[in-house]
Formats: C-alpha cells, structure tokens, sequence
C-alpha cells in the first residue's frame, strides 16, 4: 500500500514509499533478462532451420509488432515523486517516433544480419559493448554523472566482454578455408568468404549496438519529458516501426523475393518449414514479454542499468548457445562453442555486473530514504 510523506515547508519533493514496489521492479527485470534471451535464440533456430536471406527483415518485424500489441494492454496512470511532473508535456509528437523508429529498424535489421554472421553466442556478448556507449551517451546527452567506482565497474565489465570476443582457433580455420577455397577456385560462403563475412558481421553487430544505445537515450529522455507511461510509449514506436519494416518488405524484400525468401523455403523440408512457423508463433509471444518489459525497466532504471542487464543477458545467451547449438565442424556454428577466453570474460562480466547493482542498490537506498515530519501544532501562534 503506497503511503504519501507530507511535503514540509520549503521542500520540493515528497517520497513514496510502496511494499510492492521491489516486487514489481524484480519481475520486470527477470522478464526482460528471459524474454531477451529467448528471441535470440529464436531467432538463430529460426535461421538455422532456413537459411532466409538475413536483409528479409521478417524477423524484426515480429518482434517489433510486440511492441504495437501493448496497445490492447490498459496501463495504470503512474504516481510521479516529483511536483516537476506537473509541467511535463501531455503528447509526443509523431515525428519524434518516427525517427525513433527509423534508427531502430537500421539496427535491428544490423544485429540479425551480425547475429547469423558471428552466432547468437558471440553476437550477444558483442551486442553488450551497449553498456559502455550508454554511459558515454548517459554522462554527455542526458548529463547524469557517474561515480568513479560506477565507471571502474562498467569498465570492468567491458574489458570482460572484450576478453570473451578474442578466438584465436576461429581466425586460424577461417585462413584454414581460405587457403583451401583458393586452391580449388571456390569462392563460396563458408569457405574463402567466412573470415570477411564474420568480421562484417561484428562491424554490424557493433554498429547496431550504438544505434541502439542512442536509441534508448533518446527514449529515456523523451519518457522524462513527456506524460507517458512505459506501456503506452512502447505501443506506439512499436506501431510506427512495424509501418517501417512493412514499407521495407514491401518493397526491398519483394524486389528479391526469389532469392531471399522462395529458394530457402524450396529447399527446405516440411519438418523444417513447420518448426519455423512454431518458432515465429513463439517468437510472436517473447517479443510481447520483451516490450512489456523494456520501457519500463528503462523508465524506472536508466540507460546504463539497461546496459548492464544486455551485459548479464549475454552470457546467458552465450551459455545456453555453447550448450544446444554449438557444431566444431559448422563453418558458421563453432562460432557458439565455449572457448576459454569467453569462459574468463563470462566470469569478469558476471562479477562486474555484480558489483554495479550492488553499487546501485546502495544509491537507490540513499534516495528514497524519507524524513519524518515532526507533529505541527497549528493552535500555537
């Protein structure tokens, strides 16, 4: 039950104290941690089940209509703690959302085509560079400064997933191919082309990583701007980027739909074709649990807490894709295996991520500790 502490004489804010509050903030985090981790699993299977050119975009336009479907979902109106909240703007114009929504499909459709080039392991683990932009865009744009232990710890946790990306054994079967292909003229993908393809595919991954980290600077400071809720927000970016992905599909993808689209699906055996459309049923679900959950703990967290939270869901990802999808002999597929480096930058980026919530919890605590107003006696003159 929320208590309200009277506002005193002179004071600016008042504080709001819920039971629940710790409650709700925890499930939103489980869930964007797990429905994250599930999408791009999904995502992978659904490519290595048919090989669907990765420019098609149909992938991302699941996902994004996640996002539209918060639209059906009634969002409680939000107590604010501030009187600031007052001021704040009532309507976001749409043109902010459209540019929103134009960078967020550039990069979405970057991190598929680098997710299928590297494998979702490592793509994960290059994905999380977020943390370190988000900081960089959080100190500069927003203007919210960071304590020297804050930085060491995100620092911390960057150096790990740097240390997680060094594969040696990876380059060396790559050269390996490449030798091979120009002894026997091939010049097929997988064999002379993989070295290149990959290192494209971490170049988009990266890139995406910071569209997507400016992405969420913006939105953070558009939610604290404007009078919306999370939920209410991420419907309509979300309706604004499947509008985008729609124009993309019909246009670009039908242009090449022979090649993108009907070849795979041709070669592909009906076990293969029905596994894919329950993966996109699936997907259509996570991607629902993901936008649920995105905004809101954006909202309430901070670009850089989020960042943190793509750094733990990676080595989940990284994990669980070594374990079920790793192949030493798939020219694409070993990409998932465990190697040692990923092994010790797993384990610096679990302590890092560690040290930072603690960091955060202890701030937080600091904030929302309340003053007691003393009993005013309005008889004395």
């Amino acid at each position: 039950m929320a208590t309200p502490v009277k506002k005193l004489p002179g004071q600016q804010k008042y504080t709001i104290r819920d039971n629940n509050n710790s409650f709700v903030d925890n499930t939103f985090i489980l869930l964007f941690l797990g429905s994250g981790v599930l999408n791009t699993l999904i995502v992978q299977l659904i490519f290595n089940n048919i090989s669907f050119n990765t420019k098609s975009m149909f992938t991302n336009l699941v996902i994004f209509s996640g996002y539209a479907f918060l639209r059906y979902i009634k969002e409680k109106p939000a107590i604010s703690n501030t009187v600031s909240a007052l001021k704040k703007k009532t309507r976001i114009p749409p043109m902010k959302f459209i540019v929103l929504s134009i960078f967020d499909c550039i990069a979405s459709l970057l991190t598929t085509i680098g997710q299928i080039a590297v494998g979702s392991g490592l793509f994960q683990v290059l994905f999380s560079s977020k943390i370190l932009f988000s900081a960089l865009l959080s100190r500069f744009y927003l203007g919210n400064p960071l304590s020297m232990k804050k930085w060491f710890s995100i620092l911390f946790i960057f150096f790990g997933l740097c240390i997680s990306v060094i594969n040696p054994e990876l380059f060396k079967k790559n050269l390996e191919s490449e030798n091979q292909s120009d002894d026997i003229g091939s010049g097929t993908p997988g064999s002379g082309n993989l070295n290149y393809y990959f290192l494209f595919g971490v170049g988009s991954v990266l890139t995406a990583a910071f569209i997507f980290s400016s992405s969420h600077i913006y939105s953070e400071k558009m939610l604290r701007e404007y009078d919306v809720g999370p939920f209410s927000f991420a419907s309509s970016y979300g309706t604004y980027s499947v509008a985008i992905c729609l124009s993309y599909i019909f246009t670009v993808t039908l242009y090449n739909y022979k090649e993108w689209v009907w070849e795979p699906i041709h070669i592909s055996t009906n076990e293969q074709i029905t596994m894919v459309l329950l993966l996109i049923s699936v997907l259509i679900f996570t991607s629902f649990a993901r936008a649920s959950s995105v905004f809101k703990v954006l909202s309430k967290h901070g670009s850089v807490s989020l960042g943190v939270l793509y750094a733990l869901q990676s080595i989940i990802v990284f994990t669980t894709s070594a374990l079920y999808l790793c192949d030493p002999d798939h020219p694409l597929k070993r990409n998932q295996c465990f190697t040692t480096p990923k092994t010790i930058g797993s384990m610096i980026v679990i302590l890092g991520s560690l040290y930072y919530t603690i960091l955060n919890s202890n701030h937080n605590s600091s904030n929302q500790s309340t003053i007691t107003p003393k009993k005013l006696d309005f008889n004395k003159k």
